[in-house]
């Protein structure tokens, strides 16, 4: 599930709903609108049983990305060498049952981030 809510943090209750009436395992978020870690946002999606992995904006308001997965999947973090002012994004990878590495990428561009 890709989603934008465009601020997940007063749509928090809908999204999760969206996500456990159809059984979502993971969904790439894009403009969270979160400001730190932990949140009571954060601490909703757990109370579902789902982890979030996200990077959000630390100078101003709006922005950041999020993968929102079940708990019982074990997503690593994927550090990324280069920084970028140009887009957000978050990286993650999946080792699948089989051995097969998935990885997840969730990007945004603002508009006023163009170069």
């Amino acid at each position: 599930m890709l989603f934008n809510p465009r601020s997940i943090v007063g749509k928090i209750d809908k999204v999760m709903m969206e996500m456990n009436d159809r059984n979502v395992d993971i969904a790439a978020i894009c403009e969270t609108w979160l400001k730190d870690k932990n949140s009571p946002t954060t601490a909703i999606i757990k109370s579902h049983g789902y982890a979030i992995l996200h990077n959000y904006r630390k100078d101003r308001p709006g922005g950041g990305t999020a993968l929102i997965y079940k708990a019982s999947m074990s997503l690593t973090p994927v550090l990324y060498p280069k920084s970028t002012n140009t887009f957000e994004f978050v990286i993650a990878s999946l080792k699948s049952v089989n051995g097969t590495k998935i990885m997840f990428l969730v990007v945004y561009r603002p508009g006023n981030m163009c170069t």
